[in-house]
């Protein structure tokens, strides 16, 4: 991405996310929205913002609400950043977050069930130290 492309991106990126947390009066845009990334067009006409919306459940309304009010939030993101024409937005939910989240909660499932002993084998071949195995196969 060109040097121009990233600044925008950056401007844009904090003009969205500074209107976003002061609220916009449409009842179905709720939760905690976080603008994880802007990505401007090659020829800056059009910018994808991600968003990532929780609780999970009101990420349909919340993302309906987005598009629906996407003129009045153009208009409030063109008067914070000063470029000539200002790229057209459009909304993406990004689910990085909560796939992230899930990731997190299973691997800690995990370290909990193999610290309650639920991965020993049967033959008791967890509790040898390394390489014991190998000098008992050598005996034979």
């Amino acid at each position: 991405m060109g040097h121009r492309r990233e600044q925008l991106a950056s401007v844009m990126h904090r003009a969205v996310q500074h209107i976003l947390t002061r609220g916009l009066g449409d009842p179905r845009i709720r939760g905690m929205i976080t603008v994880t990334q802007v990505e401007v067009s090659g020829d800056q006409r059009d910018a994808t913002v991600h968003v990532s919306i929780l609780p999970a459940e009101y990420q349909a309304a919340t993302m309906a609400g987005l598009r629906a009010a996407t003129i009045h939030l153009q208009k409030l993101v063109n008067e914070q950043i000063s470029v000539r024409r200002p790229p057209h937005i459009r909304w993406h939910l990004d689910e990085r977050i909560k796939k992230r989240a899930a990731l997190l909660a299973a691997i800690e499932d995990a370290v909990d069930h193999s610290a309650e002993g639920g991965d020993e084998s049967e033959t008791g071949d967890a509790q040898r130290p390394a390489g014991a195995a190998d000098d008992a196969a050598g005996l034979e």
